[in-house]
């Protein structure tokens, strides 16, 4: 049962990705900066590569700019969200040693946590003043939220992971 649920989730994220390509009103024409869903799952695999690999995965829905705008005052509507493979990195080599840990299999969710969050906060750092956003999604028939963590980097454009990991849901 684990495994269809598994499946049915990383359907989900591919289709979230073509939703991000296909339907977004606010950049329905550009199209052509946005990262495939195979370079998106062979980020794990680069993730020992010495140069930075960058994937733009879509741009932010209407609900993500107007909850962005209502914690920061920042209008996010021509940002793109970006997942390079340091970001992988820190979150494979920092959380996948959790009491939940987070897996390569995990990161393709990352395009439906950020359609379809259950809630989006302000986030800290605790070594830079550094603009976060956290994504929550508790997923059906698993114990455990995932929180994916974003930067807003206005000079880029770009709404940057920064790690994510899982917690249990209470």
């Amino acid at each position: 049962m684990f495994q269809d649920e598994e499946k049915r989730l990383f359907l989900l994220a591919g289709v979230s990705i073509l939703l991000y390509k296909l339907f977004d009103p606010v950049k329905l024409n550009i199209v052509a900066r946005i990262g495939s869903m195979e370079e998106f799952t062979d980020l794990p695999n680069k993730i020992n590569n010495n140069s930075k690999v960058i994937v733009e995965l879509g741009y932010p829905s209407l609900f993500e700019i107007k909850t962005i705008a209502e914690l920061y005052n920042i209008d996010v509507s021509g940002f793109i969200h970006t997942v390079d493979n340091y970001a992988v990195r820190h979150a494979l080599n920092r959380h996948s040693k959790d009491t939940l840990p987070i897996s390569k299999d995990d990161l393709p969710l990352i395009p439906f946590i950020t359609l379809y969050p259950d809630s989006i906060s302000k986030g800290k750092d605790k070594n830079t003043n550094s603009k976060r956003v956290v994504y929550k999604k508790k997923f059906n028939n698993i114990i455990h939220a995932i929180e994916y963590i974003l930067e807003i980097r206005t000079g880029k454009k770009n709404l940057a992971m920064v790690t994510m990991y899982k917690k249990p849901t209470k």
